[in-house]
């Protein structure tokens, strides 16, 4: 805890000596590595964030369902997030835009869940199974033609022991599947108070091309035109640090919202310096535009 507390002062030291941030960045390797040291730092109040409790009982026991599930929703947040710094800091933006829906959506979520109070947790668990009961169902029409095969038999013990272990019944799931009560398309969650409405909805479409390869997302990164032909491109393109400041804004909100919801940082400590880099990073955003322009 005492090795916590003293990293924790050197961040918010770093933090101070860090602004004003120069209205320029000289080179775009110069902006990559500060946007790598925000990062980092980033990820350090995300894991500890994600591993404080609320107090000593919780410590020792663990969380409640309905609770571990918002907790849940945090270590995935982190673990992407480390994934995305990984590939920035190997020069890989292609890889690293792969993380920003995931992300998005995990973070979205995540507010979501907290903000609900516990109105969704079991619908949050139900809708983890929609998938798998579309091939429960198959598999059940299936079995009136004609004997399934081993690991169909298999798939359906599995599905069935799950639902089975999370208290879900058949039934039920069939029901909400049919009825498709309160479900909100993301788009519709960035909408809520609290978030950059403007920037979560432009990154949210972004990158679903991103992942999806429309011809936009293809043309742009991945072949070249010569006159009216294109060869394929494998080149890497070189790194755009808005994309780690991006990152770092939904992260750091999301980790905001989480902690005042956890009351794991009664002194504000650790919320204090979260603002702070929050600050930093949104100043660093800035610097970024006007640097690098379009």
């Amino acid at each position: 805890m005492d090795k916590i507390v003293k990293n924790l002062e050197n961040m918010k030291a770093w933090v101070n000596s860090s602004l004003p941030l120069p209205s320029v960045f000289k080179t775009n390797a110069e902006a990559m590595r500060f946007v790598a040291e925000v990062m980092n730092r980033c990820l350090y109040l995300l894991r500890v964030g994600t591993a404080s409790a609320p107090d000593v009982e919780t410590a020792k026991t663990g969380y409640t369902k309905p609770n571990a599930i918002i907790v849940g929703h945090m270590v995935q947040l982190t673990k992407l997030y480390e994934g995305a710094l990984i590939h920035i800091c190997g020069a890989q933006p292609e890889l690293t835009r792969i993380f920003f829906r995931p992300i998005l959506e995990i973070a979205i979520a995540t507010v979501h869940l907290i903000r609900s109070k516990g109105r969704c947790q079991h619908s949050t668990i139900s809708d983890a199974y929609l998938t798998e009961l579309k091939t429960y169902l198959g598999l059940e029409d299936k079995t009136k033609e004609q004997p399934l095969t081993p690991i169909e038999r298999r798939i359906n013990r599995l599905i069935l022991s799950r639902l089975k272990k999370d208290e879900i019944a058949r039934s039920e799931l069939v029901r909400e599947a049919s009825q498709d009560i309160n479900r909100k398309s993301s788009p519709q969650f960035c909408e809520r108070p609290g978030y950059n409405e403007a920037l979560y909805l432009y990154v949210l479409h972004e990158e679903t091309d991103c992942v999806r390869r429309n011809w936009d997302d293809i043309r742009a990164n991945h072949l070249t035109q010569k006159g009216n032909y294109y060869v394929p491109d494998l080149s890497i393109d070189k790194p755009d640090p808005r994309l780690g400041c991006q990152l770092t804004q939904v992260c750091l909100e999301t980790l905001l919202t989480y902690l005042d919801w956890n009351k794991s940082d009664a002194d504000r400590t650790l919320t204090s310096i979260v603002q702070k880099l929050h600050q930093l990073n949104t100043a660093l955003d800035a610097v970024q535009e006007t640097t690098l322009g379009e």
